[in-house]
């Protein structure tokens, strides 16, 4: 089974990173740069509300089952096509309600709520974890905030997929994402003894920053950029 990341990066070819940075008025290789980072840290956040609890990995399992089956991955390229310049800096947010008509109604609109994922996700880091990957990538917050709404829903996507097919359930996606968890920490040795549950933990908004700023540059030696 692939893992949830190659997944991602999967979908996220060169063509489609062009067409994000063409969205957020941004260089190819800088939007490149932020998406490394911040599929790991996605990943990590999933991973952190995941393993807090059973309630908290049920009430995962019930949004995957009930709002992101995976579907939207088997229209992301009628997706990308259907972004209007004016969504620059506004990620998906702004097109929910266009949803329908844009890929055919064949995504339900809540699949597409990237604030909504990102604050579940994140919570209160999604500022500096936004700030961390914008001083590392060159990008401004803004920029970063528009990339992840466009990400967020696709992993969330990508998660309800391998859920679907591997017929997992609450405490089978909880396992899944922890051992993506630890993928990540053991091919990114810069995190010494941290853990990506560490630096979401972090109460000190400024370390965060720094962290996510050092680390997500190495973030890109996993997939070989």
């Amino acid at each position: 089974m692939s893992s949830l990341l190659d997944t991602l990066r999967g979908q996220l070819t060169e063509g489609r990173i062009q067409q994000m940075a063409q969205t957020v008025g941004a260089d190819h290789d800088k939007v490149q740069r932020a998406v490394n980072a911040a599929l790991p840290l996605l990943v990590g956040g999933l991973a952190k509300n995941a393993t807090a609890s059973d309630d908290a990995a049920q009430s995962l399992s019930e949004a995957l089952e009930n709002d992101h089956d995976g579907s939207l991955l088997d229209n992301v390229g009628d997706l990308f096509n259907a972004i209007p310049e004016r969504a620059a800096k506004g990620g998906l947010g702004a097109l929910t309600s266009m949803a329908g008509s844009m890929i055919g109604g064949n995504v339900d609109s809540r699949s597409l709520d990237g604030s909504g994922i990102l604050s579940h996700v994140l919570g209160g880091r999604l500022r500096a974890v936004e700030e961390g990957i914008a001083r590392m990538s060159g990008l401004d917050r803004q920029q970063v905030r528009g990339l992840l709404e466009i990400i967020a829903p696709m992993a969330m996507a990508g998660l309800g997929r391998m859920k679907r097919e591997e017929n997992l359930d609450a405490s089978g996606v909880a396992q899944l994402l922890d051992e993506e968890r630890q993928a990540v920490e053991e091919n990114t040795p810069e995190m010494s003894s941290g853990t990506l549950f560490d630096l979401l933990d972090q109460s000190d908004d400024g370390t965060i920053i720094d962290d996510v700023s050092r680390l997500g540059s190495q973030f890109g030696n996993l997939f070989g950029k």
